[in-house]
């Protein structure tokens, strides 16, 4: 059914291109509707030939409605005819590429982010293959089992190639990896300093990526030399330069980065505009590395970069050409799966790693997240029989007091947060905070965010942690839901509250190994984090984790999303919620339309 937005847009239409027809007014419309759903086009193949309700709500002030779409061939031609879309290169409001009808710059973003990285594809310069076999030596020892390291095969990628995708579930050590292939870089480029850029999409994000990197170089004792980090890690609208009240970035194809090095982590949050934007301000010669998760939930906005990216590639798959190079610095013992005729410039950058440092071998999470990733309902529900670390629950509807799962559940609220309400240092805080995290799907339902965090505050302030009428008190956590660059707070930021030594309420924050207090009064748009969506969980990692599934089948629950919930989780996973719902989860897909992937393997 068209929303009422894409109504307003089909009437608009109407009124200004008379020689078109409902099917094209109503498409263009519903390639508007697509764009706000986070989908880069709309593919006319997926609405030929249908009947299309154009409402059924009668406050809307128009009765209900159908108008019936011709087949796919046809409406490509009415759609030219009309003006209202054209081919690329032609100056119309929509672009029509074979079946896919985009709004003009998405097809832009998409079609520029393309170009960016096959460019990147190719062979940078010819490296000295001895010297690059004796570094991967001494940062990558030889595996014992002569298997494939697949850490040191991403380090030897990042070395031959311009561009370099690192995909690997919790614990595979991203960063560690990374840590090690700055390391080899700097060492491949002395004397000179290496300029390497840290970002991310979420200021929490990029907090972890820097701390992580920092522990990682501090234990392995690597060899520096000089590289030179900017600023430790910044979000990528602060990196680019961000204005106030606009769309355009200080940093971009005409004026670019001063870097070598960029390194992009939880690449899966980054939409489609942002990622095209930020490779634009990318010199040439400078290298770019993204790490992420592949089977992670995509972007809130519009796309799905990590998914297009790593579309189909379910193991390490290389050309045979590039396989020789790989093989000549890296100790004869790797030997992937190629194919000569369907492997691609993009495949030879992207490094799967699968092998978790993290859980053992015969994890609960590791084993959960695997099942529900691979769609194997049953397997995931009978993780729950077998693991101590997995619990699951009934679904439960909160308020209800004398209802005996509730009871249960305001038990463990309190050994859970009550610890955080008699922090009196920030560090505690942070700590107890980080050890237990309620995720929810939605934010308005029976078990929404605002619904939970609202109840949670009136639990705690029942049982007489909370003290005071007001939204401001000792121990609230916030999260930030927007960018405030004068304040050097960004959306994701956690922050606690607490009293200082002077009696005021103040606002931490977590900003690399120290804090930083700001007056209540000044925090920007934020809101209660006891509990959060799933979405804003991406970049953190908690000790337990409960999950708080919706009464009912959601759009946006998916295995994907079930997937993120629970390798948020690094120690304990509890599931509240009715198998029917959970199990509805797993079998649904996560799908945009979009056209990076095919673009990027022409």
């Amino acid at each position: 059914m068209i929303s009422d937005l894409a109504w307003h847009y089909f009437d608009f239409l109407k009124r200004i291109i008379p020689q078109g027809d409902k099917p094209v007014w109503l498409t263009a419309a519903l390639a508007v509707q697509a764009s706000l759903e986070g989908n880069s086009c709309l593919d006319l193949r997926k609405i030929s030939d249908q009947d299309i309700i154009t409402s059924d709500d009668a406050e809307s002030g128009r009765s209900a409605n159908k108008i019936k779409l011709p087949v796919a061939e046809s409406l490509v031609n009415q759609l030219i005819q009309s003006g209202v879309a054209g081919r690329p290169g032609s100056m119309r409001p929509f672009v029509l590429d074979e079946y896919a009808l985009y709004l003009r710059r998405y097809w832009q973003y998409e079609n520029s982010l393309a170009l960016d990285m096959k460019m990147r594809c190719g062979a940078w310069e010819q490296p000295d293959f001895e010297q690059l076999a004796r570094c991967l030596k001494q940062l990558f020892p030889s595996l014992d089992n002569n298997e494939t390291d697949w850490q040191r095969v991403a380090a030897s990628v990042c070395a031959l190639k311009g561009l370099c995708v690192i995909s690997g579930g919790p614990g595979t050590g991203k960063t560690f990896t990374v840590a090690r292939i700055i390391a080899l870089l700097q060492m491949l480029m002395a004397p000179a300093s290496l300029r390497i850029a840290l970002t991310a999409p979420t200021g929490k994000a990029a907090s972890r990526l820097a701390e992580s990197i920092r522990e990682a170089i501090k234990a392995l004792d690597l060899p520096m030399n000089g590289a030179e980090m900017h600023e430790d890690s910044s979000t990528i609208h602060r990196l680019l330069g961000a204005r106030v009240n606009s769309p355009y970035f200080r940093h971009n194809r005409n004026n670019k980065l001063n870097i070598d090095v960029l390194i992009v982590d939880e690449v899966s949050m980054v939409d489609l505009a942002l990622m095209a934007k930020l490779l634009a301000a990318v010199p040439v010669g400078a290298r770019v590395i993204l790490l992420g998760d592949k089977d992670q939930l995509a972007s809130v906005e519009s796309g799905r970069v990590m998914g297009d990216i790593c579309a189909e590639i379910t193991d390490n798959h290389f050309s045979r050409d590039f396989t020789a190079k790989l093989n000549r610095v890296g100790g004869g013992f790797f030997d992937p799966i190629t194919d000569a005729k369907n492997s691609s410039a993009i495949d030879d950058c992207v490094v799967l790693l699968t092998k978790s440092y993290r859980f053992a071998e015969k994890s609960g999470i590791s084993e959960l997240a695997g099942a529900i990733i691979a769609g194997k309902t049953d397997e995931a529900v009978g993780c729950f029989d077998k693991y101590t670390e997995l619990q699951r629950f009934p679904a439960i509807k909160i308020g209800l007091r004398q209802n005996k799962a509730e009871a249960d559940l305001r038990h463990r609220l309190i050994q859970e947060y009550g610890p955080l309400f008699n922090c009196h240092d920030p560090a505690s805080a942070f700590a107890a905070f980080d050890r237990f995290q309620i995720l929810c799907v939605v934010r308005e339902d029976e078990t929404g965010v605002r619904q939970v965090n609202q109840w949670i505050a009136d639990v705690m302030r029942q049982e007489g942690f909370l003290q005071g009428q007001g939204i401001w008190y000792q121990g609230r956590p916030i999260m930030i839901i927007g960018n405030n660059y004068g304040l050097g707070l960004f959306n994701g930021d956690i922050g606690i509250t607490m009293v200082d030594d002077s009696g005021r309420l103040q606002v931490y924050f977590k900003q690399g190994d120290k804090f930083r207090a700001i007056s209540c009064a000044r925090i920007p748009a934020h809101e209660t984090a006891f509990a959060f969506t799933v979405h804003k969980s991406q970049g953190s990692e908690f000790n337990r984790v409960m999950l708080m599934l919706p009464g009912r089948q959601s759009p946006v629950l998916s295995r994907e999303l079930l997937y993120t919930a629970v390798t948020r989780a690094k120690r304990h996973f509890e599931l509240w919620g009715d198998d029917d719902i959970f199990r509805l989860g797993i079998e649904k897909r996560f799908e945009r339309s979009t056209g990076l992937a095919k673009r990027l393997r022409n």
